[in-house]
């Protein structure tokens, strides 16, 4: 897989998640290389939307932010 910097995939992703919820960059581009080993593309994008609108109605404190969620694999 191509390096994610400046990529349409990266920002495929990043858009899918809520703008609030969205910080690190550079640790998001690596969770999300490290994310993309260990499921397909298009359950990855599937489970992004998934969290998004499930979490949507909470409040900041309750939430996982991208780099977080990631990392911590909760697709």
């Amino acid at each position: 897989m191509p390096p994610l910097r400046a990529s349409p995939t990266f920002a495929r992703y990043s858009a899918a998640y809520p703008a609030d919820r969205r910080r690190d960059r550079t640790s998001c581009r690596r969770y999300l290389v490290d994310a993309l080993g260990e499921v397909s593309p298009d359950e990855l994008l599937a489970a992004v939307r998934a969290y998004a609108a499930e979490s949507a109605s909470f409040t900041r404190a309750k939430v996982s932010f991208l780099d977080n969620w990631l990392r911590d694999g909760k697709w």
